[in-house]
């Protein structure tokens, strides 16, 4: 799991949240969309590092976006039969 937040200049709010809409589409998450100053922030989870190169991409595509990534954060879960360590020594 990542958790992500973008930072979006140079695009209406409206148009923002419309292709996260259909990005979700494809890979189903989550966003909150806030202002700061003149750029708008967006915070999200996706699943996986090859989903946030698709939207990457399609982000791309987008006439005069200026976009950058601020945090980048994974999360990784140990199934529980890993995580538990026996202690019980005879």
């Amino acid at each position: 799991m990542l958790n992500v937040t973008l930072e979006v200049k140079n695009v209406r709010p409206e148009k923002l949240a419309n292709l996260l809409a259909k990005f979700g589409k494809s890979f189903p998450f989550s966003y909150n969309i806030k202002f700061e100053g003149d750029a708008i922030l967006a915070d999200f989870s996706l699943e996986s590092l090859s989903s946030l190169n698709e939207l990457t991409r399609r982000l791309r595509h987008v006439k005069n976006i200026q976009f950058k990534y601020l945090t980048v954060e994974g999360k990784t879960e140990i199934p529980k039969s890993q995580a538990e360590v026996k202690t019980d020594v005879q």
